[in-house]
């Protein structure tokens, strides 16, 4: 049966429908998912709007959410690293600047050892990089829901929306972005290790606010859910 139905566009509309098909309901959890499914096959212009939002998530089933979301995960080791070579470069580029050949050397070893550390550490964790743009595409999601101002969907999400809240320093800081092409923003994000801080920074975030993530994820799985039935 779970095969025939699932249709998501998500992961986590995936994960709830395995959830629902395995696992009672009580009543007041049935009665929330019942209403969904009836406003969303009652609305096709409703449907179809949070079918554009939900397919910008995909689906990613290596996602790993119990490490992401642990406090112990997170470690700060990473993110000094990576902010104190990220200011080397500038630091190292000022001073050849200021005193020739004589520190060319300091702004050569700079760029060797940011590029070879970001190509490792990239490739390393780009599992992890991958999980963590799924989780704030799911922020994202929730977020585009919010500002369609749907008073139904607005009901059944009212108790969602205070956690939204708390993570809106993910949607400030956005996905992770990839440093494949071969323009000068990738270069300095390479550089300057950008994208490795954004990740680590991301980590934080996740692992600090936790319990207002799981509620997202719950929240868009239940309309992924929805619309799949």
């Amino acid at each position: 049966v779970f095969k025939r139905i699932n249709t998501g566009l998500s992961t986590a509309g995936e994960q709830y429908l395995y959830y629902m098909l395995h696992r009672p309901m009580t009543q007041p959890e049935y009665e929330h998912q019942q209403a969904l499914i009836q406003l969303v096959s009652d609305e096709t212009e409703t449907r179809c709007k949070l079918q554009q939002i939900l397919c910008r998530i995909g689906r990613y089933r290596p996602v790993d959410l119990t490490g992401i979301l642990n406090n112990q995960y997170f470690s700060p080791l990473w993110l000094a690293v990576y902010s104190l070579l990220a200011l080397l470069f500038p630091l190292s580029l000022i001073l050849t600047l200021l005193f020739g050949k004589s520190c060319l050397w300091l702004l050569l070893t700079s760029l060797i050892v940011n590029g070879l550390l970001h190509e490792y550490r990239t490739h390393r964790c780009e599992r992890e990089i991958q999980t963590v743009n799924y989780c704030v595409g799911l922020v994202q999601a929730l977020h585009h829901t919010q500002k369609m101002r749907h008073p139904i969907l607005d009901k059944h999400l009212a108790n969602t929306y205070p956690h939204l809240a708390k993570l809106r320093s993910l949607l400030r800081i956005g996905p992770v972005l990839p440093t494949t092409q071969n323009d000068i923003t990738s270069m300095i994000m390479t550089v300057l290790l950008l994208d490795l801080i954004f990740f680590e920074l991301l980590k934080k975030r996740l692992a600090k606010h936790h319990a207002h993530f799981s509620a997202t994820h719950e929240a868009i799985g239940q309309l992924d859910a929805a619309i799949a039935i």
